[in-house]
């Protein structure tokens, strides 16, 4: 029997927060909305430092092909964010993007 994973629709907004200064490594703030059962309030980033592991995370955890994650960066390099929709998070990764409680 296959375990089929849970997964939920949304967009992915990635964002390349320190594009004006072309030395540093590049750090990323992802952002997932998703369709149905919305959060209300701020959403909480997931932070991405470095082009290898913005690669690693869609094609390994967000399966991502090769191709389409070479176009993304290519278009965040350009305009400095990538707007993906009808992405299906595993659910796994849905806690990465909920606000933070601290106490």
């Amino acid at each position: 029997m296959t375990q089929v994973e849970e997964t939920v629709e949304g967009t992915l907004n990635i964002h390349w927060e320190n594009y004006g200064d072309p030395n540093a490594t590049p750090k990323y703030a992802l952002l997932f909305s998703r369709y149905k059962n919305p959060r209300d309030g701020a959403q909480q980033p997931k932070w991405v430092i470095g082009d290898n592991a913005l690669k690693s995370y869609l094609i390994k955890d967000l399966n991502f092909t090769s191709e389409d994650t070479r176009d993304l960066i290519e278009q965040i390099k350009e305009k400095q964010y990538a707007k993906i929709q009808n992405v299906m998070m595993p659910a796994q990764f849905l806690g990465d993007y909920e606000p933070k409680i601290s106490n």
